[in-house]
C-alpha cells in the first residue's frame, strides 16, 4: 500500500484550496462528522474523504474518477487534485472509455440511477453511447414500467441488428414473455444440433426449448437431455417432444453434470454443426441464422466460433454490467460459451466431446479449440441470447462459481491451471482428442468434480 507523506497531503491540500473547486459548505453539510471533528473540509477530504468515497462538491464524483482511473487508484493520490494537476480547473475528465459504463452501474448503486445515466451521456464516447440504454432500462424497472424497459433493451439490441423483442400479456417471468414478430423463414440443407442439458427446469425449460424451436433458421433438432431431476422437468419436456419432431429428449438415471449430459446429447445428435443452450436462457429469434452466415461469409472456414450473451435477472435488471475486455464488447454483452458452434466434423476428428467434469469444461474446450484451429476459430460480435442471472446458478455458486468481485472460485482456478498447463506442455493434435466416457484423464480435477465412471456408464446403458 502507498503512503503519502505529509508533504505531499499539503500539495494537494494547496492545489485543491487553489482551485475554488472544493465546495466546503456541502462538504460540512453533507458528511456531518466532518465538523464534529473540528477539521478544515479540504484537509479531511484529501487525507480521509476520497478514500472514504465523498465528494468534493455536486459534480465531481470521485467514485467514478478513481473507477476510471485506475492508476490514480493505485498511487493513493486524491483524485480532484490529480484531476487539477492534469487537466485545470476547466479541464474534462477524460476516463478510460473501457470503464465509462462500468464506473456508472457503480454510481447508480451508491448515488442514484439518475445521477449514473446522466455521468454516462456525458463521458460515454459515441460509438457506445448506445449502452446508456441499459441503465435508462433499470431506471424504468424502478419506475414498474416495463413498456419503457422493453423499448430501452430493443435500442441495446437494436445495434446489432437484432429484430424488436415483445412481451405477451400473460403472467411470467420476463424470459417467458419475450417473444417478436414472425420473422422469414430460412432454408437449409445444413443441419444445426442444439443440445440442451437440464436439471430441475420446470419453470424454465419451454420458454428455453421455444425460443430454439422458433429460430429462423428452420433445419435443427433439439436435443434435451434431463439430468435426474427432482421436479417436474422430465413431465415438460414429453410435452415439448409431442408437439414438435425436431426434439429429441433423453433422462439420465444419475445426476452427473451439464457436461457429461452435453456428451450423452452429443452422441444422439446428426447435425452438421452443434451448438449448446442453456434451459433457462432465451435465444433471440436470429441466433442461429446470424451465426450460420458469419459461417457461410468465411466460405465455410470457421470450424468453431463462439457469440455474445446479455445477461439479465429475473426482473430484467441488467446487472452484469463491467469493464470492456478481450471478454466483453461494450460492458454489457460478454462472450457465451455455450453458443459455441462447432463444425461436427471437427469434432469427430480433432476435438472429441466436453471434458467430464461437473463446471468449468466450455472453457478447456474453447481454449482447446482455439489453440488447435488458429484462424479457423472466431469469436463474432452478435448477440445470441438473454441470460438469466440467479443466484443459484452453477456459475454463482459460493463454492464453485465465479464471483462478481474477486473472480473465480479456487476449485474453479485450480481446474483451468491444470488444464491451462497440459495445453501449454503437452497437448498435440495427436491427443487433442478426449473421448466419452473418459476413462484416463490428461489433467487433474478435483474429486468433487467429476463424476464416477459408474454412473456415467450407468446412464448410457438407461439410453
Amino acid at each position: 500500500m502507498v503512503t503519502k507523506s505529509k508533504s505531499e497531503n499539503d500539495a494537494e491540500i494547496k492545489r485543491i484550496r487553489k482551485s475554488k473547486l472544493f465546495d466546503e459548505k456541502w462538504y460540512l453539510e453533507t458528511y456531518r462528522d466532518v465538523p464534529l471533528l473540528g477539521m478544515d473540509p479540504i484537509e479531511h477530504y484529501v487525507k480521509f474523504g476520497a478514500m472514504m468515497m465523498r465528494d468534493p462538491n455536486t459534480k465531481f464524483s470521485t467514485r467514478f474518477y478513481l473507477d476510471t482511473h485506475p492508476i490514480v487508484r493505485k498511487k493513493r493520490s486524491n483524485p480532484l487534485a490529480t484531476h487539477i494537476y492534469r487537466k485545470g480547473v476547466e479541464g474534462n475528465i477524460e476516463p478510460d472509455h473501457r470503464s465509462v459504463l462500468w464506473a456508472c452501474s457503480r454510481v447508480a448503486r451508491y448515488y442514484g440511477v439518475d445521477k449514473a445515466i446522466s455521468m454516462a451521456e456525458q463521458y460515454l464516447p459515441e460509438n457506445l453511447a448506445y449502452t446508456t440504454a441499459v441503465l435508462k432500462g433499470n431506471k424504468a424497472l424502478e419506475n414498474e414500467d416495463e413498456p419503457t424497459w422493453l423499448g430501452h433493451m430493443n435500442s441495446y439490441l437494436e445495434k446489432f441488428g437484432l429484430a424488436p423483442l415483445r412481451l405477451k400479456d400473460q403472467e411470467g417471468s420476463l424470459l417467458s414473455r419475450m417473444t417478436s414478430d414472425p420473422l422469414p423463414a430460412v432454408s437449409s440443407s445444413v443441419k444445426i444440433s442444439v443440445i440442451m442439458p437440464a436439471w430441475n427446469a420446470e419453470e424454465t425449460v419451454t420458454y428455453a426449448a421455444r425460443s430454439i424451436l422458433r429460430q429462423t433458421w428452420r433445419n435443427l433438432e433439439l436435443i434435451i437431455v434431463d439430468d435426474c431431476s427432482e421436479d417436474g422437468t422430465w413431465e415438460r419436456l414429453k410435452k415439448i417432444a409431442d408437439a414438435d419432431s425436431r426434439v429429441k429428449i433423453f433422462r439420465n438415471k444419475n445426476n452427473v453434470g451439464p457436461y457429461v449430459s452435453k456428451n450423452i446429447g452429443l452422441d444422439q445428435a446428426t447435425g452438421d454443426y452443434v451448438t449448446g443452450h442453456d434451459a433457462d436462457d432465451w435465444a433471440v429469434p436470429q441466433r442461429l441464422e446470424n451465426h450460420m452466415r458469419e459461417i457461410q461469409s468465411h466460405s465455410g472456414s470457421l470450424k468453431a466460433s463462439l457469440g455474445y450473451m446479455v445477461r439479465i435477472r429475473p426482473d430484467g435488471f441488467f446487472g452484469h454490467i463491467g469493464r470492456i475486455t478481450d471478454f466483453s464488447l461494450d460492458g454489457v454483452c460478454r462472450k457465451a460459451s455455450i453458443s459455441c458452434m462447432f463444425e461436427r466434423k471437427t469434432l469427430n476428428e480433432k476435438l472429441g466431446y466436453w471434458d467430464t467434469v461437473r463446471f468449468g469444461a466450455d472453457s478447456e474446450m474453447i481454449s482447446r479449440a482455439t489453440q488447435l484451429l488458429g484462424d479457423d476459430f472466431a469469436s463474432m460480435k452478435q448477440i445470441t441470447m438473454i441470460c438469466l442471472d440467479l443466484e443459484t446458478s452453477l456459475t454463482n455458486h459460493p463454492e464453485h462459481g465465479v464471483d462478481k468481485v474477486r473472480g473465480i472460485s479456487p476449485i474453479r482456478s485450480q481446474y483451468r491451471d491444470s488444464w491451462t498447463n497440459w495445453q501449454k506442455t503437452e497437448m498435440n493434435e495427436s491427443n487433442s482428442y478426449l473421448e466419452f466416457p473418459q476413462k484416463v484423464r490428461r489433467y487433474k480435477a478435483a474429486d468433487e468434480m467429476v463424476p464416477s465412471l459408474r454412473s456415467i456408464n450407468e446412464n448410457l446403458q438407461a439410453l
